[in-house]
């Protein structure tokens, strides 16, 4: 059985630069083992990129936090969840204030 996402999003109101900004990508269904991977605008982030720390929380939940927004954080962050079946994704845009980017939907 493929993978469902939750929805989730960065919050209402733009991140600030120097505030930080998280979210969570939760399978709420599918088979396991579930491995996680997360995109920023279309490609893969690496521990050491963007100052973006990621951590997968069980067996169900991975979570990307940024310490300290900054503008180059701005733009589309993607959790991509697949398991044996398939891969699913789901995006989330973070605006920065201040920084205006016009970003496509991903999903």
């Amino acid at each position: 059985m493929p993978p469902k996402i939750a929805n989730f999003d960065f919050g209402e109101e733009p991140s600030n630069f120097g505030e930080s900004a998280s979210v969570q990508c939760l399978v709420t269904s599918g088979d396991f083992p579930v491995s996680f991977a997360w995109l920023f605008n279309g490609r893969q982030i690496n521990d050491n990129v963007y100052d973006v720390s990621m951590v997968k929380l069980g067996k169900k939940i991975s979570a990307l936090s940024i310490d300290y927004v900054r503008g180059h954080h701005a733009g589309n962050y993607t959790c991509v969840a697949a398991n044996k079946a398939t891969s699913v994704n789901y995006t989330a845009e973070l605006v920065v204030n201040g920084i205006c980017f016009a970003f496509s939907n991903l999903r």
